[in-house]
């Protein structure tokens, strides 16, 4: 399986806080079935502030000690971006990191406890940019509109989950609003969240099963292998049928 979400990648964020620490969970997932991971330090205005030059050298650094250690994980450069005024641009000027930085997709996150009126422009400035917005955890984002959300899947915008989000790691709510939007299949790509081995860490096999309990073990292949492949080699996502709110 391929983690689309991870904060894996050593002293950028709240995530790994060095290299051994990073080499710790990527040994763990491996082990529990995860073959690969995309790096998505948080981007966040005022707080964190990666550059893509230093998120592609870092990731390049990764692979090194992955080899040295005899530790057969990939991974892949991207950034988790909270929206803000002005993201397109940003990406245009090459400051952001996309998925495998291959321009073609990003990972956007929402912020927990409103829906910001730009978001919704700003995604459509993206999309027609050529950039396809991956929103991240939207299922933690309990105030969002979903007839609002619809519109932007039927715009093309795509969805990650949080694995913790399925099995229940964020209370009842989440996980309700999460197995909702697997009944609507509002669903693209699978990813741990994971931060440590304490705190979210990695491990989407429970989640993965879950899904195909759920929703059939075609879209918990797609979701971990299929999609996530297509995306990190710059290639379009097929649309499968979602279902209004």
């Amino acid at each position: 399986m391929i983690d689309f979400h991870t904060h894996l990648l050593p002293n950028f964020d709240d995530g790994a806080g060095f290299p051994e620490e990073a080499l710790a969970i990527a040994r763990h997932a491996l082990a529990e079935g995860t073959g690969a991971a995309l790096l998505t330090p948080h981007y966040l205005k005022g707080r964190y502030t990666p550059s893509r030059s230093k998120i592609l050298a870092a990731t390049a650094r990764l692979r090194q000690d992955l080899a040295a250690a005899n530790i057969d994980f990939a991974v892949y450069p991207g950034a988790e971006v909270l929206a803000f005024p002005g993201l397109p641009d940003a990406v245009a000027k090459g400051e952001i990191t996309t998925v495998n930085d291959n321009g073609k997709y990003l990972l956007v996150e929402l912020p927990f406890l409103d829906f910001p009126s730009f978001v919704p422009g700003e995604l459509t400035r993206l999309l027609a940019a050529g950039v396809i917005p991956v929103l991240a955890h939207p299922e933690r984002c309990l105030p969002l509109d979903l007839e609002r959300l619809y519109g932007l899947l039927e715009q093309g915008v795509l969805l990650q989950l949080n694995a913790g989000s399925i099995n229940g790691d964020f209370g009842q709510e989440v996980q309700k609003s999460a197995r909702g939007f697997l009944d609507r299949g509002w669903i693209h790509f699978l990813g741990s969240d994971t931060h440590s081995l304490y705190s979210r860490p990695p491990g989407l096999t429970r989640a993965a099963e879950e899904v195909a309990r759920l929703a059939g073990a075609d879209l918990a292949g797609a979701v971990t292998d299929t999609y996530p492949q297509l995306a990190l080699a710059g290639q379009p996502v097929p649309r499968h049928p979602v279902s209004p709110p």
